[in-house]
């Protein structure tokens, strides 16, 4: 989890949810890069780039949901 104490600026985060894959109920898991513009320490945010979109301020909450490393792509276990 990424911590408003512990982010930089310029650094890149990942935020990991569910998304829908196109015109079905099926969903898989998504990854998107944030990457971290400015920090404003005494209104505890961060002005933060989602997927190369429009810069938007994230609170503290937003930020505790992101992740600072990335996760491993490939799965642990192989069903059959």
């Amino acid at each position: 989890m990424a911590s408003i104490n512990r982010i930089n600026t310029g650094q890149i985060l990942f935020d990991y949810h569910r998304t829908s894959m196109g015109n079905t109920t099926m969903t898989r898991e998504g990854m998107w890069l944030v990457k971290v513009l400015k920090i404003d320490i005494e209104k505890r945010r961060a002005l933060c780039s989602w997927n190369s979109n429009k810069p938007q301020w994230y609170s503290e909450r937003e930020l505790k949901q992101l992740k600072v490393k990335q996760k491993d792509q490939m799965p642990s276990k192989i069903r059959r």
